[in-house]
């Protein structure tokens, strides 16, 4: 079914029957959560959705998309708690071992504005841009990325607390910093050093961290031998930065998918702290 067509099939099922009537959904064409809003709306007494629209092959509706489009959109209270739905998510993609896709409401990608025109439009009215429902109950704040084509309007609004610059100025900063970009987005250290350059400024880590977020990482551990993994993957599992842990076998032992944000004491900080005599080697990748 298409949207339309879920519309008039469930609007002619309650009209024509007594018994409650349940929407379930498959995403064979991406319509899924789609379809089960419109049942929702015609009247459907149950709507079966799961967390991340996880079912047999393609999936079926998935809980937030629907939730928040009956919510936000629509007006539609659904008893469920909006705010709790990020750290729910959060904590079911690592226990369920399911990355979060980049395309996905609730993911970081969602939540990072890269186009130029768009970052613009954002620093000057973040709720122009970002459906003010999501800035309220998902993310707050939205983050930017650095790319060719990063905004001076951006770069304006990062260091107002600290410097008035001309638009020149502004400009000149951004030229810089995307042509920092090229393999990929610098990290935040990488911003702060141009923009300490080209201005004389030092913005804290930290600050820049609310524009541009956590540092991803993978972490490659070879563990002295007869050490357990087990009690390594324990508390790795257990840090909210950790994404996911695998044990593999090979030139190393585990393989840690980790972020950090800006300010706190990285997951490699905690490991050499925590697992200094039991860790032979440590590799780390940092990547976008």
């Amino acid at each position: 079914m298409t949207p339309r067509l879920a519309r008039n099939f469930f609007g002619s099922a309650k009209s024509h029957f007594e018994i409650p009537v349940s929407a379930h959904f498959h995403n064979d064409y991406g319509f899924a959560s789609a379809n089960t809003v419109e049942a929702g709306l015609e009247g459907a007494d149950e709507l079966q959705v799961t967390l991340m629209g996880v079912g047999d092959r393609n999936g079926i509706a998935d809980l937030y998309e629907v939730v928040a489009a009956l919510e936000d959109i629509y007006g539609v209270r659904t008893g469920i708690n909006r705010r709790g739905l990020k750290s729910l998510y959060s904590v079911f993609a690592k226990v369920a071992e399911l990355p979060l896709s980049w395309r996905h409401p609730l993911s970081e990608s969602a939540q990072t504005v890269r186009a130029g025109v768009h970052q613009s439009m954002t620093v000057r009215r973040k709720d122009g841009y970002i459906p003010a429902q999501k800035l309220l109950n998902d993310f707050g704040e939205p983050l930017y990325a650095i790319s060719p084509y990063v905004s001076h309007n951006l770069v304006q609004s990062i260091l107002a607390p600290y410097a008035q610059l001309t638009p020149d100025s502004s400009r000149k900063v951004a030229e810089a910093l995307a042509g920092q970009s090229n393999g990929g987005p610098p990290s935040v250290r990488t911003v702060h050093d141009v923009i300490m350059s080209e201005t004389g400024v030092s913005v804290p880590e930290r600050d820049l961290g609310r524009y541009f977020g956590s540092e991803k990482m993978y972490i490659l551990l070879k563990l002295k031998p007869q050490f357990p993994a087990a009690r390594l993957i324990d508390s790795l599992v257990e840090m909210d930065e950790v994404d996911s842990v695998d044990e593999v076998y090979g030139d190393v032992d585990v393989i840690v998918r980790a972020h950090t944000p800006p300010g706190k004491d990285s997951v490699v900080s905690l490991l050499r702290q925590r697992f200094s005599e039991q860790i032979q080697d440590m590799n780390v990748l940092v990547t976008d």
